[in-house]
This record gives structure tokens, C-alpha cells and sequence, in this order.
């Protein structure tokens, strides 16, 4: 039997395919490499994303507290001189109504930079007594809209009702009370009795703040704190004012730092604005007319866009797209001590802090 010979046949892998698995183990490698680091990176971007955003939704909180606490604080001095003239005017009414408090409210006015001014109203016979702080550089002041003397530092006006004429007194007097100047207006006929802050006060036997109103004075937006002045058998004998601007809450939200493009903004009730960082939308002129604006109307699309998010959905902290952004909001009210319904808005873009 013929004895059969088995040759052995020694295959190898080629090279080509080889090196090709390879560069396919490294591509696995490097691609489960990129998707690890990329979920680590996002992870700890979304973290530290979120941690930012707390931090955010923090700092918003503290910042509208603390604007509505500034708020608060500067309407006490107001309140207190209300309630000290009110006192004065009751332990001296003749004197009183003889402009004898008139050096008394210059000091009020010296030491309270956000009075517009400080006055009394005399229940018997409508008598009215107030007093301005005039500015340095005023071109036109008082009943005339005429220029005050030169050196002029306030404006004292005295309404008299005598024997059925009607008087409007204005004297421009310096630092030290000296007479400067004086003008009469017999054309207002203004009587304080029938007014929303005289006859609240005195429905309230207590002091009182009034809605937001336009003064005509100085055509700026202002509240009105009231006190009543009673006798001792409890007969009226007037109400002690005073007003105050909106400008110097204004001044002090403009001021605020809420990053690159943040805002804050004081509301009433009615969503009409009580303070906003350019004090000039605060008012909307039509001819001579000028009423106040609504937070809602104004040009600023993120405070309407805010507005709007929030009305959707009401909430003291709300999250919002505004041109494309994303943007947060506060809406925190005022204490119910304070005795009126405001908020104050403040609104970020959240890209300005992550």
C-alpha cells in the first residue's frame, strides 16, 4: 500500500487587513474616549451649570429683598415728619396757619432729599400751606412757571380764602428763610378738602399712602403720605402731607448691578410703574396730558416678554425666553405692613451668569 504524504499548508493573516483592524481598535478607543470625556465634561457643566443657576435664583431673591427693604426705609422719614407736622399743628393751630412752621418744613426738606414737598390743610376754611425745595439750577418754579431769584432755596405757598377771594401766595426765600422774591396765582383755586389724600387720611385716622399719582408741579410720578390732625374733642382740624418722588427709587434700581443686561422695576397693583431705571418711561406725554405707563407697555421686550410669562403662570420666580435668551424673573411683593399691594420685578439673563 502506497504510503500517502500530508504536506502542511501555513496560511498568515495579510498585512493589510491586520494593520486595518487595528486602526479599527484605536477608532473604537479614541470614540469611547471622546463620549467619555464628553459626558464627563457635560455632566460637570450641567452641574456646575445648575449650581450657577441656584446661585442665581439666589442672589435675584436677595437683591429684590434688599431693593424693596431700601424702599421701605426711605418712606419712614416721610412717615415721621408727616406724623411730627401733624403734632405741631395741633398743639399751635394759630400758629400754623400764620406760616409758622414754615422754618420747621425747610428743615424736613434739608434733611429728606426725597420730598417733593411738605404742606397743611386746614379743615375750616381750606387754608393751605406748603413748602419746595427749589433746585439750584431751576429756569421756571410755581404758580407762573416763571424763573425764582437768584439763590433761591425753597418756595413757601400759602392758599387764603378771605371774604370770598381766593389767594395764591408764593415767596422764594434763601437758606437762611430771607424773602427773595414773591408771585401771586389767583387762577387754581385749589381746595385740598376734597382730595383722595385728605379725605382718606382722615377716614383712616391714621397715616396713609396714596395710589401713584403725576404732581403738577414738576410733572415726575409720586405718592402722597398723609397724616390727620385732630383736637382733643376729636374735631378735624386739618391733614399734614407730604410727597414724595418715585425719582430717587429710580436713581437707586438704575444703579443696581444684575449683570450686563439686567433690570429691576417697581409696580403697583394695577401693574402701572412706580420706579424704573430710565425714569423718563415712567410717563406718557400727550400734548399737555401725562398719564403713567403700565409695565406691560413698555419698549423693553423682556420686561413685557417677563410680564407676560408671569401673568401665564404667576410666581415669585419664573424662567422666560426673551429674544431667543433664556432669562429669569422675581416678582416679590411688598410686606403687607407696608400698607400698599407693590412688587418688586427684577429680571437677568441667565447667560450673564453661567
Amino acid at each position: 500500500m502506497a504510503k500517502q504524504t500530508y504536506t502542511h499548508e501555513r496560511r498568515s493573516i495579510p498585512r493589510d487587513r491586520g494593520r486595518s483592524l487595528r486602526f479599527n481598535i484605536v477608532n473604537l478607543f479614541t470614540v469611547l474616549l471622546i463620549i467619555t470625556i464628553t459626558s464627563v465634561v457635560s455632566f460637570a457643566y450641567y452641574k456646575n451649570t445648575s449650581s450657577v443657576l441656584d446661585l442665581t435664583e439666589r442672589f435675584i431673591l436677595r437683591v429684590a429683598e434688599s431693593c424693596i427693604q431700601s424702599s421701605v426705609s426711605m418712606f419712614d422719614p416721610v412717615a415721621e415728619s408727616v406724623k411730627s407736622t401733624a403734632v405741631l399743628a395741633r398743639d399751635d393751630v394759630q400758629k400754623a396757619r400764620g406760616g409758622g412752621l414754615f422754618p420747621y418744613f425747610q428743615t424736613v426738606l434739608n434733611n429728606t432729599p426725597q420730598l417733593q414737598s411738605l404742606y397743611i390743610a386746614f379743615e375750616a376754611d381750606g387754608q393751605f400751606l406748603q413748602a419746595f425745595p427749589v433746585p439750584a439750577k431751576a429756569q421756571k418754579f410755581g404758580a407762573n412757571e416763571s424763573k425764582p431769584p437768584e439763590g433761591t432755596k425753597f418756595a413757601l405757598r400759602t392758599i387764603t380764602r378771605k371774604d370770598g377771594k381766593y389767594k395764591d401766595q408764593w415767596d422764594y426765600v434763601d437758606e437762611d428763610g430771607h424773602v427773595l422774591g414773591a408771585e401771586t396765582s389767583n387762577q387754581l383755586n385749589y381746595d385740598p378738602r376734597p382730595r383722595p389724600w385728605y379725605q382718606d387720611a382722615i377716614k383712616a385716622k391714621g397715616l396713609i399712602l396714596s395710589d401713584l399719582l403725576v404732581y403738577t408741579s414738576n410733572r415726575q410720578p409720586g405718592i402722597t403720605a398723609a397724616y390727620p390732625i385732630f383736637a382733643q374733642d376729636g374735631t378735624v382740624i386739618g391733614v399734614a402731607a407730604a410727597n414724595v418722588t418715585t425719582n430717587q427709587i429710580s436713581d437707586f434700581l438704575a444703579h443696581l448691578d444684575l449683570g450686563p443686561s439686567g433690570i429691576a422695576l417697581m409696580i403697583d397693583e394695577s401693574g402701572q410703574v412706580i420706579a424704573y431705571p430710565d425714569i423718563s418711561k415712567t410717563l406718557h406725554q400727550d400734548g399737555f396730558k401725562l398719564s403713567l405707563v403700565k409695565a406691560a407697555d413698555l419698549e423693553e421686550e423682556k420686561v413685557r416678554d417677563a410680564f407676560a410669562a408671569y401673568h401665564a403662570a404667576p410666581d415669585a420666580l419664573i424662567r422666560f425666553k426673551s429674544g431667543g435668551h433664556a432669562h429669569l424673573a422675581s416678582f416679590i411683593p411688598f410686606p403687607k405692613e407696608f400698607g400698599k399691594k407693590w412688587q418688586l420685578v427684577a429680571i437677568v439673563l441667565e447667560n450673564d451668569f453661567v
